[in-house]
This record gives C-alpha cells, sequence and structure tokens, in this order.
C-alpha cells in the first residue's frame, strides 16, 4: 500500500511556539518527519544513533554537524552517518524533512 504525501501542506509555527514536527511515515527501517520552525528556533546538538539526512524545503538554516557549519537554503540536502554531533538554527521561518534510518 502506498501514503501519497503533499509536502507543501505546512502549517507554520508562531514565533511562540517555535516549532512544529509532524511524522510522515515510519518503519523499522526509517522515520520521516517534517519539521516547521519559525525564525531564531534552535535545535540544540545532539546525536543520531544511525544515518540521517536533512532537506531543507523552505527558508534557510544553519546546519552545524561535527563543529562545523553548513547554509542549508530550499533544495539542499545534507546526509550525516551515525553518531555525528549536530544541530540547527532556522535563519528564516523554514521547513525541513528530516529522514532516520535505522542503526545497524
Amino acid at each position: 500500500m502506498s501514503n501519497l504525501i503533499d509536502l507543501t501542506d505546512v502549517a507554520m509555527p508562531t514565533a511562540a511556539e517555535g516549532r512544529r514536527v509532524e511524522t510522515l511515515a515510519r518503519t523499522d527501517a526509517f522515520e520521516l518527519k517534517r519539521l516547521s520552525l519559525a525564525k531564531g528556533f534552535e535545535i540544540p546538538e545532539h546525536t543520531a544513533p544511525g544515518p540521517i539526512t536533512v532537506q531543507c524545503l523552505v527558508g534557510r538554516v544553519t546546519f552545524m554537524a561535527d563543529g562545523e557549519p553548513n547554509d542549508l537554503s530550499a533544495g539542499k540536502l545534507i546526509h550525516l552517518p551515525t553518531r555525528v554531533p549536530h544541530s540547527l538554527k532556522a535563519e528564516e521561518d523554514s521547513v525541513v524533512m528530516v529522514t532516520k534510518m535505522a542503526a545497524r
């Protein structure tokens, strides 16, 4: 069975909310989330137990990976291997899609 997802159907958070997180799909192998972020919202440094990708759909974020800044604007994607420290700051109202793969 397929599940069609409209990536453009996004409810942006208010500045007071900071972010909205939606799980779009989940299996034993991966999890797909859409994060809507108000300008200035920050996700502190953390790691993931498996590989991840982060794709900017709208806006612009600074994505720190292993201490290195990466400017992600709409259409850009970054891939990280397992347990790489990373954080994120929304430079504009932004939407990112995060895919978390299961740890091997």
